[in-house]
């Protein structure tokens, strides 16, 4: 079946502030011509429009020089998401997670299609609007402020109601890893301000909406998510963010290799070991109880069975519930402890953290998990509803269980060492469908098992662990395992009293860092082949935008897509190439305003100061501190490459020295 999800307009109007424009015009940027102007200046679907892509995906790029606006476009589509989401979802509780940050002053449309139907997010300062454009029709109006809305209020909209509109709307995930990009604190000048139910909240030197969405933790129910995370000051936890890749790249790879094909090109998956990590558990609990003398190591290891002496504490009556309070006995099996150990921890945690959890947040605390429970039932009810959510919330919880059911059948006393993800499968499930990325991900081993992946090298033969590849290597998996994990996880949620996402756009924000250009060269193609393998894009609809600066990225995608930005203004229309299979040096003539030629600035300038030398008729070099007669021949003979540049100086350097041209 065919879908479609496609940011088409950007449209800044002329009350925005300078602050969020920056060099940017007060007008519209299309993205791409699925939709054109008619003669009214109306936004309108463009009847003739071709996707080249395979079916559900289309891509567009915005390209441009260092400051000419890419940067500060792409930043106004997550201001207008985030203020949509802030408004849409002001009273929803967040006890856990971070409060969205409003921005102010933002006068933006929001122009998208979604299966041939227009739509507009329109910004107008403490006003958001959803439009379904034709007839104009309102879907939703909203303000920040009851004094500013109709009839002296606003309206409430609960999850059951938000859920309604989410056939309107699209997921928004975001890679960006410029280590100079999306630092928090470069945005703290903008006004912002968070929302309360009633209102307005004070404004606080502190409410940065960048790092509101960083923060937010709500499982997915605002629909946009930046990668990598970065702290206030726009710091990246490098060894954190390897963790988590190679964590999302286990389902991944074992799934290309079942199906004979390779997920990173020339390296195949030779094998995925796993470790038993003794300290993940410990270290969960030491980091959320925020006091590491709260919790003593052997009291924790050994809890298990020493709380069912207490038949009416949390982790005594989580685990009775789970049908483990017989599973456990002293000098067993210390993975089989752990694993007791991270269930009860996971589930006060996902009560403590998650919205859609909210009515348990009293419960949700780990301090307690040895403590007496005075509210039986409502603990029994939690643990119901963890069992029976088949979301990414609980992915670990299951993982978990299913080691455990395995474990009540026979002790493997192998997994304390070191151990191989076939040898797991084959003990621990009956049956795998390695068909299915989802549920190779649904059975993998919990968290307390580290990953190990080694991958051999299809021209040489040699197996290396994945930390050893390259930067550019690495870099590739990172972003591609991250966009699958994501689109996964919001597929994951299936319960229809949560918001579900079948529209997604992937933005790739300088996608080009640390790739050489041969990866450039293959990326598009391997965008849309990995997109097609995992079955992703049968399912749903992937609008991909790419800010770049690479012309072996533009030579896969037409000019049609392309918005080119010169110092904030829209020169589209000024560009000849069509960019679509064109030759790369024609694209960085006309796509990236070249108009300084294609050498080095330093090998230009060299050149010119040779060519000043040679057309100065003197022959007297005394006076000369760069060239003489001599160094000018060696330079002409043996530095320059390009043939055409080389005879036009040995023209030159006989004109000079013509006398002596019957020597040279």
């Amino acid at each position: 079946m065919a879908l479609e999800c496609n940011i088409v307009a950007i449209k800044i109007n002329k009350d925005c502030d300078n602050i969020y424009c920056k060099n940017l015009d007060h007008t519209t940027y299309f993205l791409n011509n699925r939709c054109i102007e008619d003669e009214n200046g109306e936004i309108i679907i463009n009847k003739d429009y071709h996707n080249i892509y395979p079916q559900n995906i289309s891509i567009s790029a915005i390209v441009g020089m260092n400051g000419s606006g890419k940067s500060a476009l792409l930043e106004i589509i997550y201001r207008i998401i985030n203020n949509f989401s802030c408004l849409l979802e002001r009273d929803l509780p967040r006890s856990a997670s971070e409060r969205l940050c409003f921005v102010k002053k933002l006068y933006a449309d929001l122009y998208y299609v979604i299966n041939e139907e227009l739509y507009c997010i329109s910004c107008i300062d403490e006003n958001v609007k959803l439009l379904k454009k034709k007839n104009n029709y309102e879907l939703l109006n909203l303000y920040v402020s009851p004094n500013n809305s109709p009839n002296q209020k606003y309206a409430s909209y609960k999850e059951k109601d938000i859920i309604n509109y989410t056939q309107h709307l699209f997921y928004t995930i975001v890679t960006n890893y410029s280590i100079q990009s999306y630092i928090c604190t470069d945005y703290r000048k903008e006004p912002t301000f968070q929302i309360l139910s009633d209102g307005k909240s004070n404004i606080s030197r502190r409410d940065i909406w960048l790092s509101s969405l960083f923060h937010k933790n709500d499982g997915y129910i605002t629909p946009i998510v930046l990668n990598p995370y970065r702290d206030m000051n726009g710091n990246i936890d490098v060894q954190k963010e390897f963790r988590l890749t190679v964590n999302r790249l286990v389902s991944i790879l074992y799934y290309f290799k079942n199906r004979k094909e390779d997920f990173i090109e020339g390296y195949e998956l030779e094998k995925i070991e796993y470790e038993y990590d003794s300290e993940y558990v410990t270290d969960k609990y030491i980091r959320d109880n925020g006091n590491a003398s709260n919790i003593i190591r052997k009291k924790l290891w050994n809890f298990n069975y020493t709380v069912l002496n207490r038949p009416n504490c949390y982790a005594s009556i989580i685990l009775e519930k789970l049908g483990y309070k017989n599973l456990i006995i002293p000098h067993s099996n210390k993975s089989k402890e752990i694993a007791c150990a991270y269930l009860v921890y996971k589930i006060l945690s996902i009560a403590s953290k998650y919205p859609s959890y909210e009515e348990y947040k009293k419960i949700g605390n780990i301090y307690k998990y040895d403590e007496h429970v005075n509210n039986y039932n409502s603990l029994k009810n939690l643990v119901n509803k963890i069992r029976d959510d088949k979301s990414h919330i609980t992915t670990k919880v299951r993982q978990t269980i299913a080691f455990l059911d395995a474990s009540k059948k026979s002790n493997p006393y192998w997994t304390n060492k070191r151990f191989n993800l076939d040898t797991y499968f084959q003990n621990i499930y009956e049956n795998v469908d390695h068909t299915k990325i989802e549920d190779i991900m649904e059975k993998l081993p919990p968290p307390f098992f580290t990953p190990h992946i080694f991958l051999r090298k299809k021209d040489s033969g040699k197996i290396i662990e994945i930390e050893r590849m390259s930067a550019g290597e690495r870099q590739f998996i990172y972003m591609f395992s991250t966009y699958i994990y994501h689109i996964f996880n919001l597929l994951s949620i299936q319960d229809p009293n949560r918001v579900q996402y079948k529209n997604f756009i992937l933005v790739f924000d300088e996608v080009e860092i640390c790739f050489h250009p041969e990866y450039q060269r293959t990326f598009i193609e391997n965008l849309t082949s990995t997109l097609n393998r995992t079955g992703l894009s049968s399912i749903c609809s992937l609008n991909i935008i790419i800010a770049t600066h690479s012309p072996f990225i533009l030579s896969d995608i037409p000019k049609s897509n392309i918005l080119y930005l010169k110092n904030g203004r829209n020169v589209s229309d000024e560009i000849m190439t069509n960019t679509f299979g064109a030759n790369i040096n024609d694209i960085l003539k006309d796509s990236f305003f070249l108009e300084n030629g294609f050498i080095g600035e330093f090998a230009k300038k060299k050149i010119l100061s040779l060519v000043g030398f040679l057309k100065h008729k003197s022959k007297d070099d005394s006076n000369n501190v760069e060239w003489t007669k001599e160094s000018a021949k060696e330079f002409i003979d043996n530095q320059i490459s390009d043939n055409i540049i080389q005879e036009n100086l040995i023209i030159l350097y006989k004109s000079k020295y013509e006398k002596d041209s019957n020597n040279t």
